[in-house]
């Protein structure tokens, strides 16, 4: 099992959104550190080792680092491409 890390934003985003919500993402999140085989991975387009992930109406992406840590680097809407565009801001 892959140990998880969660960055600020998406530890803050968690607690913005209904509990509900907030389940639903953190059930896909542990289903991932369990068994990161489980279900193939959607690559991040011209980002090698990142990948998204739906859940319900939220998305977020996540790495693998070493092999043993789960790092999901933030969380948001799906049904926008905000959650792109932070992305694309948070790597320059």
């Amino acid at each position: 099992m892959l140990s998880i890390q969660l960055s600020r934003r998406v530890r803050d985003f968690l607690e913005a959104i209904p509990k509900k919500h907030a389940g639903q993402i953190a059930r896909k999140i542990q289903e991932i550190a369990t068994d990161p085989d489980t279900r193939p991975p959607h690559p991040l387009r011209g980002f090698p080792g990142y990948y998204r992930v739906k859940s319900g109406e939220y998305r977020f992406i996540y790495r693998i680092e070493d092999g043993h840590i789960l790092l999901v680097l933030i969380a948001g809407k799906r049904n926008d491409d905000e959650i792109y565009r932070d992305f694309l801001k948070m790597m320059k």
